[in-house]
């Protein structure tokens, strides 16, 4: 089976799950490079790029606060300051490795997480170039139940 890109549902379920809270998912825009506040890099077992996820800052406010229980007031800081807080940008780090287990469901070959980026700023440059390609991606708008609403891209190598 060649890589696929898993279904919204998937991802909905995934994020349900793992933050045990309600979760919408639809079809919206792309996260763009200069948007994107989290650049996740996922790898085969060869270390062969399989997959990259964009998360805009406020969703990546919205996942690091809502799995650790920390109020909504504390993504909204992070919104308004323009940046993640160290500990913030770890928590969206364990959901983007959570991520994985989605991806394999959608691929023969296993992928794992290699590394999460602060955006354009410190992300591999092939990473950069896959992520704005307009090809192989879906791009959700994800709202988290008492938090907010962000954006997500998952974007696979050409086929």
């Amino acid at each position: 089976m060649a890589a696929e890109l898993p279904p919204p549902k998937a991802i909905k379920d995934l994020l349900e799950g793992l933050l045990g809270r309600d979760v919408e998912v639809g079809i919206g825009d792309p996260v763009a490079n200069a948007d994107a506040a989290v650049l996740a890099v996922y790898v085969t077992d060869a270390l062969k790029m399989s997959a990259v996820v964009t998360v805009d800052l406020p969703l990546a406010a919205y996942l690091g606060t809502s799995i650790a229980v920390i109020p909504p007031g504390g993504a909204e800081a992070a919104i308004e300051d323009g940046a993640l807080s160290p500990a913030i940008f770890d928590n969206v780090g364990e959901v983007l490795n959570v991520f994985a287990a989605t991806l394999n469901e959608y691929n023969s070959d296993h992928t794992r997480l290699y590394g999460t980026h602060h955006g354009q700023n410190d992300s591999p440059a092939d990473a950069l170039l896959l992520s704005a390609t307009q090809g192989n991606r879906l791009d959700l708008t994800v709202s988290i139940a008492k938090y907010g609403t962000g954006h997500l891209s998952c974007i696979l190598p050409g086929v």
